[in-house]
């Protein structure tokens, strides 16, 4: 006797299909906008500011994530720039 299917064949189906920015707008909102996504310290709230001016990128990277497995390295790559406070003091 053999194992018993824990993944429908329509489940696995379901789950291989590409995202799309629907899909991808729902699952962003879905996430609390104070949570810290990574090292950069920018939490989810500023992602779903910027979806408006971005979406079309954000979409294509996810799509492209779980079409060939590899993350774009730009998203791993943050420069930070430190910007002084200076007093006016004149």
């Amino acid at each position: 006797m053999g194992l018993a299917k824990v993944v429908s064949d329509f489940d696995n189906r379901e789950l291989m299909k590409l995202s799309n920015l629907d899909e991808v707008k729902t699952v962003l909102f879905s996430i609390d906008s104070n949570t810290t996504l990574g090292p950069d310290g920018f939490g989810a709230g500023l992602l779903k500011k910027l979806l408006a001016c971005y979406q079309n990128d954000i979409s294509n990277s996810v799509i492209e994530f779980f079409t060939n497995g590899k993350i774009l390295k730009e998203i791993n790559h943050i420069f930070i720039a430190l910007i002084p406070k200076v007093s006016n003091l004149a």
